[in-house]
């Protein structure tokens, strides 16, 4: 037991001298662009390229001149945007005839639009170089982890509802006295989104600047980047819930009841892509002689 805790202690101070000698970095950063999601393998179901936003707090360790890692806290905003052309349906009955059908939905330019905010966690390695006496190469990468906490949709377009009855083979449409016609809806609501993975890099460049100020007879040499650069970030989203059965579906009251396009269980994933212009600004003090430090 007293080997162990003599081993924690020289880590943990061989931690502290190496923090002394490189150097640790905070930073706060905010960028925007274009946003688009890729669904699995859905013919009727295409994407529209939208935007995103996000705000982060970073902390970065260098345990070498150019190489370092750390995390960020930040928060997300994209909106996704998507376009149906086809049919969803499900089993439902007719009551007055006593006959089983099914229910049938055909969507023409059916429109909706997903609005996320989402926390993320990535976990980076950070890497930077020095291109000039003021200017650095930088770059983070690594996985991230997304959890959205709202997840708003809005739908609209036109739809036309048909039964088809397996009895007499035939399909109905046209006939408003039985609940089967053309019109033009609006939907809004909330989607739940899990967890979901994604792979996060930027890159860019950072211009230094430096000052010095004393307190209390210690001096302090402040160094720090301000810092612009380009980002992307690629996710796998797994989608589907089990408890819905279609994205329009008649409820035995006759009222119609929309799940989002998020929701379905014939999408089985999306993969959402951001990418975009990313500024920030990052500081840190040299009281223990460390070298440049950026994000």
């Amino acid at each position: 037991m007293k080997r162990l805790y003599f081993s924690l202690a020289v880590l943990m101070f061989s931690c502290l001298s190496v923090s002394a000698q490189m150097g640790h970095s905070f930073s706060v950063n905010l960028g925007g662009g274009s946003q688009n999601l890729f669904y699995n393998k859905v013919d009727d179901l295409s994407a529209k390229t939208s935007y995103n936003a996000m705000l982060s707090l970073g902390y970065r360790f260098y345990f070498h001149e150019n190489w370092g890692v750390g995390t960020d806290i930040g928060i997300s905003l994209w909106q996704g945007k998507s376009v149906f052309n086809g049919m969803t349906s499900h089993d439902s009955y007719d009551t007055e005839n006593n006959l089983p059908y099914e229910f049938r939905a055909y969507f023409t330019d059916w429109t909706e639009k997903q609005n996320v905010v989402a926390v993320s966690i990535p976990l980076l390695v950070s890497y930077k170089r020095a291109i000039s006496s003021d200017w650095l190469f930088v770059t983070n990468f690594g996985p991230k982890l997304n959890i959205p906490v709202s997840v708003k949709y809005a739908a609209a377009g036109t739809v036309e509802t048909r039964g088809y009855y397996p009895a007499y083979d035939v399909e109905i449409a046209n006939t408003p006295q039985h609940g089967f016609g053309t019109e033009t809806r609006e939907f809004t609501g909330k989607n739940k989104l899990k967890p979901y993975p994604s792979v996060y890099i930027d890159l860019g460049f950072a211009r230094s600047f430096q000052t010095v100020f004393s307190n209390l007879s210690q001096t302090y040499d402040l160094i720090g980047n301000l810092y612009v650069g380009l980002y992307l970030d690629c996710g796998y989203m797994p989608l589907g819930n089990s408890a819905q059965s279609s994205m329009y579906e008649l409820g035995a009251d006759g009222n119609i009841t929309y799940h989002g396009i998020l929701e379905q269980n014939t999408i089985k994933s999306a993969v959402p892509l951001s990418c975009g212009i990313k500024v920030g600004v990052s500081i840190m003090s040299r009281k223990y002689q460390m070298r440049w430090i950026w994000r």
